[in-house]
């Protein structure tokens, strides 16, 4: 597996393990999250066939299998990233306590066995340059949000919410299924969190009267909205007149407390009980219309599909064989790594 190491100001990543079978994208996207230098913005010198630049392909820069020494140009979105990344990894990309376990076991990094089971991927060249900046920003969007579910003060707000007897709810799904006590305790929280927790709004009631609503347009977020990082406001009218305004939170804190919206919000707030209750989490986006999480599984030593809106679990192939969704790119994303998971999920991945 072609490793390469990594020159960024005066901040050094050794051993930074890539494959080819992943898009020249992937790799960017790993460079991101270590130096917080954005895709667009990266100059990476190094390469055989010269810099890497956005929009090349790896035959274009003819890479070494082994030991390329990298240097980054470009200007970093958080200056500290790089240097809060060294002094967490000693200068190694960042691994979870699963991925250190199966590393043990398989003798491979996990996220370097996933990338080389995958075929070569779809080229993203037919991408025109509109739709490879939506693409891109829309990863670097939720890499930032992942970065939420890390935080030990939400954390705990997190775990104050959930049932007193929860663990008691594990231990009779444990007896019931005869299953570990990590798999129980997803599953009962698949199970809280739909049935009890969180709430779906197609739309909104009324914030006068309490009735029905129809979606009239849309508007720019109020400073207070702003606040708790509502991307835009969809608005709603009443036959009573009122107007009523239903933000699209993307701040997780938030979420526990209006405890509704659409997949978006309802994944945000599930992964962080996930990670609450000490699972890795990496949240996957299907670039078609849909989200949901992924938790790392230590039994079986693989990341395992878990959908809070259908509390549905390892269930990968759900989408397509029981939607009939057709699926364009699905890419798996935590803080610390972003990976091409679309064939776990698509029994067509040539045709994606």
């Amino acid at each position: 597996m072609p490793s390469a190491t990594l020159s960024y100001k005066d901040y050094i990543f050794d051993d930074i393990e890539f494959s080819f079978d992943d898009s020249v994208e992937v790799f960017q996207f790993q460079v991101y999250s270590l130096t917080g230098v954005p895709p667009q913005s990266q100059k990476l010198m190094g390469f055989p066939g010269g810099p890497l630049k956005p929009g090349k392909e790896w035959s274009d820069i003819n890479p070494k299998n082994d030991g390329t020494k990298l240097i980054l140009f470009g200007p970093s979105e958080d200056e500290n990233l790089a240097r809060e990344q060294c002094s967490r990894t000693k200068g190694m990309p960042k691994k979870s306590p699963s991925l250190e376990k199966a590393e043990e076991i398989n003798h491979t990094p996990a996220t370097v066995s996933a990338a080389a089971s995958l075929p070569k991927k779809p080229s993203t060249q037919h991408m025109n340059p509109a739709e490879m900046s939506a693409f891109q920003n829309r990863i670097l969007f939720a890499i930032k949000q992942t970065e939420q579910y890390e935080d030990e003060r939400l954390h705990a707000l997190a775990l104050s919410l959930m049932p007193a007897d929860f663990q008691n709810r594990i231990l009779r799904r444990k007896q019931s299924d005869n299953i570990d006590e990590r798999e129980a305790c997803i599953l009962e929280l698949l199970q809280w969190f739909k049935h009890e927790f969180f709430t779906w709004t197609n739309e909104p009631k009324c914030s006068s009267c309490g009735g029905p609503t129809n979606g009239i347009g849309a508007a720019h977020p109020n400073p207070e909205e702003r606040k708790w990082m509502a991307g835009h406001v969809e608005v709603y009218k009443c036959e009573c007149g009122a107007l009523t305004r239903f933000p699209r939170y993307n701040h997780v804190e938030k979420l526990l407390e209006t405890r509704t919206g659409r997949c978006g919000e309802w994944v945000q707030a599930f992964a962080l009980f996930c990670r609450a209750n000490d699972f890795d989490t990496r949240v996957a986006h299907d670039f078609t219309d849909h989200v949901w999480v992924e938790v790392f599984s230590v039994s079986s030593q693989n990341w395992v599909h878990a959908d809070p809106c259908e509390a549905a679990y390892d269930s990968p192939l759900m989408y397509e064989n029981g939607w009939g969704k057709k699926l364009t790119y699905v890419i798996s994303v935590c803080p610390f790594e972003v990976v091409d998971t679309t064939r776990r999920y698509s029994n067509s991945y040539h045709q994606v």
